[in-house]
């Protein structure tokens, strides 16, 4: 009879516990089938009056909201209905969720459809001139698809696959030092992935730069022409904390100075518990004793001879009186014929068995000047002071007809080995022009131009950053140290 009742009570615990469970899961697939056959009042009604209380079905109820008939009461009494949604959708971080995999599908193929749609919204009050009723509309999307969870990524976050592999290329470390750069100096770590300051181009406002995404007659590089530029010109101050003070730490970070140890590898799996005099035949013994001997004791063994000096390094040769060394380590020193007992040595566990020995600290040095040295000009110096301080500018458009201008030259200029502005057979017909050389990255080129080194004037940032609605850019080869040239061409 004990055991009976124990039974009945345990059954109704458990079956107290699962119940809410599948209650909200029950729930929710009722909901989403109303969804899923376009009956989004009911679907609203019903999450609306739900006591289930999961993100899941906050979001539902959000997304069916977004697709209720205009004159609905709720949708009427709502300020801005859009809005509203997303208001709804943040409400829904507020609960725990048990979304499955095939709810995470349905929930993403939505809520990408829902930004899109109030992307484009933001993009149509933009380009009417309603930017701040635009920036409403993104800073709210900004807000809400945070990329905290799967369930609120961001489809209009910073694509910044192209920084990253430019970044990349600026930093040229030996293969052998990549290793211990990575663990201990990696500088894109330092000055990219750590800055906070970069998560504020997540929001959708910003993919507005991209002006010329879809026009097939431009290369890759002259699209990031564009959209760096127009990076800038929306938000100097974010783009002089981000872009431009990364790029530059990454290339003149002079102050990095690396003592990165040299390290050679011996296999000595067959080996006994004493080196033999064969064995120590094939050891480095000038540099595997070095820290282990007085120097006074090596110098009578190991003749040190400079055969090649230059500015960056020193090569020496080595004279080795191998049996005479061997001889006095195995009467006097016999421990450092004990190959595990070795201090400079470090074992390491593979396929094989592998000592890995330090031979020396190499000192290195990345970069030729340091990063304060580099940026302490007037140019570097004025153009940081002009973005802080400057109001934004509106985004330049991509124009066909500038283009053929801008690629006339950029041809013309490149097989003639020229720079300037006086074209030979090519017409004019810009309101301005910019021409840059030795760099072929978009980003590359804005940057050069904006510090306009050498310019006294400063006049092609003042052309960039200038009252211009339309562009053309050309990237083409220079038959000259240079390499390539660009041509920037702008009408008012």
């Amino acid at each position: 009879m004990y055991r009976k009742a124990k039974f009945i009570l345990l059954t109704h615990i458990l079956l107290f516990t699962i119940s809410p469970l599948y209650s909200q899961k029950n729930t929710f697939g009722t909901l989403k089938e109303q969804f899923l056959q376009k009956n989004y009042e009911t679907c609203y009604n019903e999450a609306k009056a739900s006591r289930d209380v999961t993100n899941e079905i906050q979001m539902i109820k959000a997304l069916s909201f977004h697709k209720l008939p205009d004159n609905h009461e709720d949708k009427k009494a709502a300020d801005n209905p859009e809005l509203q949604t997303l208001k709804m959708i943040r409400k829904s971080k507020d609960y725990a969720g048990t979304e499955s995999a095939n709810t995470q599908s349905f929930f993403n193929k939505e809520i990408k459809k829902l930004q899109q749609e109030i992307f484009e919204q933001g993009k149509k009050w933009y380009k009417q001139g309603s930017k701040r009723k635009a920036k409403t509309y993104f800073n709210a999307l900004h807000e809400t698809f945070d990329n905290s969870e799967d369930l609120y990524t961001n489809y209009y976050s910073f694509d910044d696959s192209y920084l990253v592999n430019h970044l990349k290329e600026q930093i040229d470390i030996p293969e052998e030092f990549y290793s211990d750069y990575k663990k201990n100096y990696d500088l894109l770590e330092k000055y990219y992935h750590n800055k906070d300051e970069f998560h504020e181009w997540n929001n959708p406002l910003y993919r507005m730069a991209n002006t010329a995404k879809n026009e097939d007659y431009l290369s890759g590089n002259e699209k990031m022409v564009f959209y760096f530029l127009n990076l800038a010109r929306m938000n100097p101050q974010l783009f002089h904390e981000t872009f431009l003070n990364t790029r530059l730490k990454i290339r003149y970070h002079g102050d990095l100075n690396l003592k990165l140890p040299v390290y050679d590898t011996l296999e000595v799996s067959q080996y006994g518990e004493t080196l033999s005099f064969d064995d120590f035949f094939e050891l480095p013994v000038h540099k595997l004793f070095k820290q282990d001997l007085p120097q006074e004791t090596i110098e009578k063994f190991v003749k040190t001879k400079i055969i090649k000096e230059s500015t960056n390094a020193t090569k020496y040769q080595y004279d080795i009186a191998y049996r005479k060394f061997y001889n006095y380590l195995d009467n006097s020193r016999p421990e450092l014929l004990n190959l595990r007992n070795l201090s400079i040595y470090r074992e390491t566990s593979e396929d094989r068995e592998i000592i890995l020995f330090k031979l020396y600290d190499k000192e290195f040095t990345v970069y030729q000047k340091e990063y304060q040295e580099e940026v302490s000009d007037h140019y570097h110096q004025s153009l940081f002071k002009t973005l802080k301080e400057m109001e934004p500018k509106s985004i330049l458009q991509p124009d066909k007809e500038l283009f053929n201008l801008a690629e006339c030259w950029a041809i013309e200029a490149g097989q003639r080995k020229l720079k300037g502005h006086d074209r030979v057979n090519c017409s004019y017909g810009y309101d301005a022009e910019c021409n840059d050389y030795g760099n072929k990255n978009g980003l590359d080129i804005v940057l050069s131009l904006l510090i306009d080194r050498y310019v006294p004037d400063l006049g092609h940032r003042k052309v960039l950053l200038g009252n211009f609605s339309e562009m053309g850019v050309a990237i083409r080869p220079h038959k000259s140290s240079f390499d390539y040239n660009a041509v920037l061409d702008f009408y008012r």
